[in-house]
């Protein structure tokens, strides 16, 4: 490592129903350990009060969670009905 460089890392995120129109799909390049909230927020403004379903290789994760190179991370909005 070059002195003074800092390790990124590459994360793929898939969005779906109405988290589609508010957070921009794609490939990111974040700082090496980047949560997911640091991916939503670099994805695009996300109104408060939205209930989501965040899943990180398949699997529901906090906003909280660490991020990893390769992470793949899809966004839905949580929905409940009968």
């Amino acid at each position: 490592m070059i002195l003074g460089s800092r390790k990124r890392i590459q994360v793929r995120l898939l969005t779906h129903g109405v988290t589609a129109r508010l957070l921009r799909a794609g490939t990111y390049t974040l700082a090496e350990n980047a949560s997911v909230k640091a991916l939503l927020e670099e994805a695009g403004p996300l109104p408060s009060g939205i209930p989501l379903v965040i899943l990180v290789a398949g699997e529901r994760v906090e906003q909280g969670r660490r991020l990893s190179d390769g992470d793949e991370v899809t966004v839905l909005q949580f929905a409940a009905g009968g």
